[in-house]
């Protein structure tokens, strides 16, 4: 279900089972999988993947060619920096840098990436 007053872009894929609330913008080419949220307000980058059964609580910003991993949590007003990794079942409750591995509940990083 997309709500009304969501921006996609184009090349955009939203798999089954998936609610994107208001105010929200997608931008080219994002994949959002199967069973996710995305609250109100939240903007994903360019290619960006989130994976299935994630959920970005409110105003959430996620960078360009960025990959959320599956079942994870994203605490509202959090960045994501582009070309980062978020690990599968993490819950994020802090900002995370650009080109960067995080994983855990809560996220540590696991490495930089060059």
């Amino acid at each position: 279900m997309v709500s009304r007053n969501v921006e996609l872009g184009e090349g955009i894929y939203i798999g089954k089972m998936c609610v994107i609330n208001s105010d929200s913008k997608l931008q080219d080419g994002v994949v959002v999988n199967t069973r996710s949220l995305i609250e109100h307000g939240n903007e994903i980058g360019c290619c960006s993947n989130i994976s299935t059964n994630v959920v970005l609580n409110g105003d959430v910003k996620v960078g360009d060619r960025t990959f959320v991993g599956s079942c994870t949590v994203v605490n509202g007003q959090i960045k994501i920096g582009s070309q980062s990794i978020i690990g599968s079942g993490s819950v994020v409750i802090r900002n995370v840098a650009d080109r960067v591995v995080v994983a855990g509940s809560p996220t540590h990083l696991i490495r930089n990436l060059v």
